[in-house]
Formats: C-alpha cells, structure tokens, sequence
C-alpha cells in the first residue's frame, strides 16, 4: 500500500526518529540536552526566587528617595492642567528636583510665599496694637495683623489690608521695619511699622477673638503667637524714637 502525501511523510518520520533515538550518539546528546535543560530550570528558578527581593529593593529605594523629598514637591501627585500623573524628576538644564507631568511636561515650581504685616504704634510711640489669634495655628495667642500678600497688591498694600481686616484700623504709611527668613517654611516676612495719629474704634473680623492697645511694658512676651511677632516687636520698641529705620533682617532655617 501506498501512503502518499502528509500520511507517509509521518510515517517515514517516525521510523526515522525510532532509528535515530537507538544510537549511541543520540543517547549521548539527549542525555547532554536534558542536563542543559536542567540546569537552566534550577537556574532560572533562583533568579525567580531572588526576583520578589529585588523589586522589594528597588521599591524601599524609591520609598526612601521619596521620603527625602520635600513634603512641597511630594504633594503635587497630578498635573493642573492635563490631569495626568505627576513624576519627580530633575529637568533639563536645572539642578533641584521638581514635579512633572508625565504627559504635557509642565514643570511645577513651587516658590516661598511672602507674609506681610504691620506695628501699628500710636503717635506718642508708648503702645501698640496686639490681636488675639482666633483660627490654628497658635489660637488664641497675640500677634500683629499679617497675614498672606495677594496677588495685584504691594507689600505694604497688603500690610494696610490685613491691618483693616484684622483690627479695623486704617494705616497710611509705614516704613518697612523687618525682613524674616523662614527657610524650612518656604516664607518670608515683610513687616511694616506705622504710626497711628488717631485711635478708631476696633473691629476685629472672624480671624481675631480681640484687639488691644498693649503698653511696651505690658506685650504678654510669653503668650505670643510666633517667634516673627517677638522680632518684630523687639525691633519697633528698640526703633521706636528713630525717625528712618534700617530694616532688620533674620533668617532662620
């Protein structure tokens, strides 16, 4: 009987193969080939077995590069404008890591925020003008008005604003009495002294639990709200007889 076509070419295969594996040389090579194979088995197990260490590793490595970086970059996750995922990375031609979007490349940079504020003095320079803290951080505790400079107002425009906000008090002119560094707070400070010809009637808003005039003798030095308050203080009532002032400046980290 004839087989033709894909039927005797199997056929003839398998005697073929039959032959073949009874050689001694066949033997020898299968014996080699299932060694190799073996080898490469226990092999690439123990690199298996050592994969979940290694990316264990890499992911302790970037946890801990993230817990390096500053909480100002770590809490951008997203990009403003796109929406998409924001990545840590240094970008080209700049020397400090930054967040970027990993879709439209928008560069986030995030700068210090600049407080403005004022020593408001009366025109006999024996008092000044302290509130009470009525929101966190430090409630309840005195300070001068300040607080955070707007956008499309100078620094002293924004000192006179916090000063109507915060005591009702209107203020004309000032002369910029110290400059605060807070490094590690990404702010700096810029607090104005100014004299007040008349005393009005105070109205404090939903920021301050009371306004005060406070004889120099009298500030509660322990029971201010934050070591710039203590500055600034110190500095105006040392100042206070000296017609220009230089302008103190302090960084702290």
């Amino acid at each position: 009987m004839i087989r033709s076509g894909l039927g005797f070419t199997a056929f003839y295969s398998q005697r073929h193969w039959k032959r073949v594996c009874n050689s001694e040389t066949t033997k020898n090579v299968s014996m080699t080939y299932f060694l190799g194979i073996r080898l490469f088995s226990l092999l690439g197990r123990s690199r298996l077995d050592e994969a979940p260490n290694r990316r264990l590793l890499c992911s302790s490595l970037v946890s801990e590069r993230e817990n390096q970086l500053p909480e100002y970059i770590r809490n951008i996750k997203y990009c403003s404008r796109c929406g998409s995922k924001a990545e840590w990375k240094i970008p080209t031609g700049d020397n400090r890591v930054r967040a970027v979007c990993s879709r439209c490349h928008t560069v986030f940079y995030v700068n210090p925020k600049v407080v403005v504020g004022a020593v408001c003095v009366l025109e006999d320079k024996a008092s000044v003008i302290l509130c009470k803290r009525g929101i966190p951080p430090s409630y309840g505790k005195w300070t001068i008005p300040a607080g955070f400079m707007e956008m499309e107002e100078s620094s002293f425009q924004g000192a006179r604003r916090e000063t109507l906000e915060e005591t009702g008090l209107k203020i004309q002119k000032g002369q910029l009495l110290g400059v605060y560094n807070l490094v590690s707070a990404g702010q700096v400070h810029l607090i104005f002294r100014s004299e007040l010809s008349e005393l009005e009637e105070f109205a404090p808003n939903n920021e301050t639990l009371e306004v005060e005039l406070f004889p120099w003798e009298k500030i509660p030095w322990d029971n201010l709200a934050f070591a710039t308050t203590k500055w600034a203080l110190t500095y105006a009532r040392d100042t206070r007889f000296e017609e220009i002032v230089v302008p103190q400046v302090i960084t702290k980290n």
